[in-house]
């Protein structure tokens, strides 16, 4: 089979393009694609090859191997760092443990619930999992419930 245009480049190529890579103890910041959700880098080869993964995942793949199950935690707490001294493998117990320590928090918070009712300090209670719940949700679901 007979193929026309140029080879296609490899996948570190492709990807270590989209990096801003620095000094070893710097952090490499990622230049593609940001999810505005989540802050972290996202890059995708496209169709043709099919791989769509989390910036700094991929960095951690090309460097040091398939981590896995394990979580991607980033040492620096720069969400788009794709150095690999920056990114350790850790189970999603730790990542989250060490999350909670620093005060981090993987997505932002919301300033609303579901059903529009402001998040205030008056207003927020923790779910126990370092997520937010709406008091007055809660209130209304536990009225709802003594009649039943």
């Amino acid at each position: 089979m007979r193929r026309y245009g140029p080879k296609p480049k490899p996948v570190g190529q492709l990807f270590w393009s989209r990096v801003d890579v620095g000094w070893t103890d710097e952090c490499w910041a990622w230049g593609g694609t940001v999810n505005l959700k989540t802050g972290y880098g996202h890059w995708t080869t496209g169709l043709s090859r099919g791989l769509t993964n989390i910036a700094h995942r991929v960095a951690y793949m090309l460097t040091k191997g398939d981590p896995g199950d394990l979580q991607i935690d980033h040492l620096c707490h720069n969400k788009v760092c794709c150095n690999p001294q920056h990114l350790e493998a850790v189970s999603q117990a730790e990542n989250l443990r060490r999350s909670r320590a620093d005060g981090l928090r993987v997505y932002r918070k919301a300033t609303q619930c579901k059903r529009g009712h402001a998040f205030t300090p008056e207003n927020t209670g923790d779910n126990g999992l370092g997520g937010q719940v709406c008091k007055t949700c809660k209130k209304g679901r536990a009225s709802a419930n003594v009649g039943a």
